[in-house]
């Protein structure tokens, strides 16, 4: 610990410390002032600080609200951002990984498989999603990823409320896209003709 290596308003460096180290420490002014102490020029500093220098080299996205929210499984989580991201492995998504695919919407059979239409387009999940967030029904058109979160966020809803329907969203993302590979791996393993 620091405040062992320190005496008084001096240091007291141990001698087994290498010479260039102990000379470096004692470079560095000690503040009589028991306290106070900086980081980056913030006086008493908490911990959301250091988080945040420790982030500062990253890309701000206006999503994360959306996904990480206290007290939320991280499994459920992890399929939101998977989806923001373009993560999930729709037809289209494995197309631009030079995989090719040529599935229709395992649910519906209607479509081509994008993330779109998979989530939002298809009459199935678009009812499924309904049961939870009732107030996408009054909506003109079907809404994309952004807007259905944006759509939770400007209901009258309390911290709780509104953390809730949030959490709800990222839980029908999971087992629409969990199903929707079973789906097709049981289609994958079916032969299309029998020879017995």
């Amino acid at each position: 610990m620091v405040k062992d290596i320190i005496w008084g308003d001096n240091w007291a460096v141990p001698s087994f410390f290498d010479n260039q180290i102990s000379t470096l420490i004692n470079t560095i002014p000690i503040e009589g002032n028991d306290d106070s102490h900086l980081w980056l020029s913030k006086l008493n500093p908490k911990f959301a600080d250091f988080r945040k220098h420790y982030f500062s080299h990253l890309e701000m996205v206006n999503w994360n609200k959306f996904v990480w929210h206290k007290r939320a499984f991280l499994r459920f989580s992890a399929y939101a951002w998977l989806a923001f991201k373009g993560g999930l492995k729709t037809s289209d998504a494995l197309a631009k990984r030079g995989i090719s695919s040529q599935y229709t919407c395992c649910f519906c059979h209607c479509a081509a498989e994008t993330m779109s239409y998979l989530f939002y387009d298809c009459s199935f999940t678009f009812n499924v999603i309904k049961c939870f967030l009732p107030w996408l029904g009054s909506l003109l058109m079907n809404p994309n990823l952004f807007q259905v979160y944006d759509s939770i966020f400007e209901q009258n809803f309390n911290n709780h409320d509104r953390s809730l329907s949030a959490h709800c969203f990222c839980c029908y993302l999971s087992p629409l896209e969990s199903k929707k590979r079973k789906v097709v791996w049981w289609n994958y393993r079916q032969p299309t003709d029998c020879h017995c």
